[in-house]
Formats: C-alpha cells, structure tokens, sequence
C-alpha cells in the first residue's frame, strides 16, 4: 500500500533531482528493507535473530536472517554482496545513439534513455553485478568459458549484461526480450558483435503470433545444435518448458540454466519436469529470499 501511494502520488510530484535525493536516502534504504522483507512480522523477526541469536538457535536459515536483521533485507543474503556499491558505478553518455551506459568488463552496456536516473542506473548495474557474482546463488554458469563455441538462446535478455559476458565464447546468440524498452540499448550494445547476435523482440511462450514465440516454432527455422539456454522470464519458466517438450526431448545437446524462485512451485515442477526428461539437474548454491521464503534461485540441467 506504501509502495502504491507513492508511486502514485508522490513520484509524480517530484523532480527527478529530488527523487535522487530520495533514492540514496537512509528512509529508502530502510523502506526497500521493509519492502524485500514482506510483512513487519518478518522483519522485526530479522532485527531480533540479529540482535538476540541465542534465542533463535533453532530458525532455519538463522545466518541469513542474521545478516538480513544487520544489513537489510534483500533477495542476496550474503557477505559478498557488500563489496558492492551503487554510487561507485561512473555512468556515461553515447552522444550517438543518445543512451547511457556503464562499462562492464571494458564493454559498453547501454540502459534505456527515459524513465531512467543515474541512480537508477547505478542501482541497477550494481544489483546485476551482484546476481552474477562467481558466490552469488543467481549465478547462470560457473565458468563463462563453459560457453564456447555454444549457441546461446537468452529468454528474458533484459539488458543483456549475461549474453554481454559470453559474447566472445558464443557461436551464436539469439536475445528473446518483449519490453520495448530494453530494444534499442540491446541493439547498442551487441552493435559490434551484429553479425552473431539476433534480437527478437517477443514474449517467449507456447503460442506464435506478433507478439509471442514458441521455441518449438522458433527452432523450425533454425539449424542449430550444442544450445545453451538461459530463461529468466518473471514466472513464466514452467509454461515455456511444458510447452518445448518435443525441443526438450528431441535435441540431444541442450543445456539449460532456469530461475526457479518466481511461483512458489517452481522449484519442485521444473526439476521434475527436467529430470523426467533424462536432464541431470542441480542447484545454485545458496538462496534467494522472495516472497517471505527462501528458495532455490537456479537449476542447471544437461544431458
């Protein structure tokens, strides 16, 4: 309800100086704590695991409610992540196509033009780094050079910054993203790598049409072996593999790196789905907090 009100009649009221302002503040930093947290249950419960250990000697997850009644609460519980600050992130600003952009591992990463702040953009960029940390739970791969010579589907492609760190061990890759937003800094982006790199910009699902793309059409088309697929796609994981069952029987060589904290089930659908397939699957190390849960962030599946 916090969140809706001032989304609705604070944001719009301020200047963008002022929401920055806003942004770096302790009360938003205590808010998005409050906000991760998802109940006040539950975050008092992390103030007082912290506070008082002794006395929650026996809570599940005791170490990361401890660090989450410390630091905040956040969806990475870790020690690592607090290597990571947004305001050291130095933004910059393609006069040519007229986006902003940070430079990742000496590449340029381009982030939409409007409805962006700079420290929208630090926060952003800063988050990222921490989903694919090498301790990080989010973490796709292990090794980057575990890609090469692969082809890469990148179903919810987003920024791009994952297809960004493999770029140079793909055969190919082919970046499914439906937010519009997100078209042209992609297009900006993977400009020096334009002759492996295919944008679609349409929702990945079980049906065709203008807007959406099944893989079971897209690979039709396609004469493509060794694929490498990451899905990222809000929850949308489980419908998108039931419907690619004759893509997930019949190709031999497909592995896949899948979210599986979204839904609730996910992670109990989707490894049994894979599994039943013949894919051998394992877990990320550690957890992702959601949703007042601690759940399971990645599968990795192969076969």
């Amino acid at each position: 309800m916090i969140h809706s009100f001032y989304r609705k009649v604070i944001k719009p009221l301020i200047s963008n100086d002022v929401r920055e302002k806003i942004q770096k503040s302790y009360l938003l930093s205590c808010y998005i704590s409050y906000h991760n947290a998802g109940s006040i249950r539950e975050y008092v419960k992390g103030k007082l695991i912290y506070l008082f250990p002794y006395f929650y000697s026996e809570v599940e997850h005791i170490e990361l409610y401890s660090f989450m009644g410390k630091y905040g609460f956040c969806h990475l519980p870790y020690p690592f992540t607090l290597n990571y600050t947004p305001e050291d992130v130095m933004i910059f600003f393609d006069e040519t196509c007229q986006l902003p952009y940070v430079l990742h591992r000496d590449k340029r990463l381009y982030f939409p033009n409007e409805g962006y702040t700079k420290y929208q953009i630090q926060f952003a960029y800063n988050e990222l780094n921490k989903e694919q940390d090498f301790a990080s739970p989010h973490r796709y791969i292990s090794n980057e050079k575990e890609l090469s010579g692969k082809t890469l589907l990148d179903i919810g492609a987003a920024e791009g910054i994952f297809a960004l760190d493999v770029i140079e061990y793909v055969k190919n890759a082919y970046l499914f993203e439906c937010e519009e937003k997100w078209i042209k800094p992609l297009m900006a982006t993977f400009a020096p790598w334009r002759k492996k790199v295919h944008i679609y910009q349409k929702m990945v699902t079980g049906r065709d049409n203008d807007n959406e793309i099944s893989l079971s059409y897209f690979f039709e088309d396609q004469q493509l072996d060794n694929v490498f697929i990451k899905m990222d796609i809000e929850g949308g994981e489980q419908a998108v593999l039931n419907a690619s069952l004759d893509i997930l029987t019949n190709f031999k060589s497909i592995e896949l790196a899948v979210c599986t904290y979204h839904l609730v089930d996910d992670m109990e659908k989707i490894e049994s789905l894979l599994s039943s397939l013949g894919y051998q699957c394992s877990y990320t190390d550690g957890y992702f907090y959601i949703n007042r849960q601690f759940r399971k962030a990645v599968l990795r599946a192969y076969k």
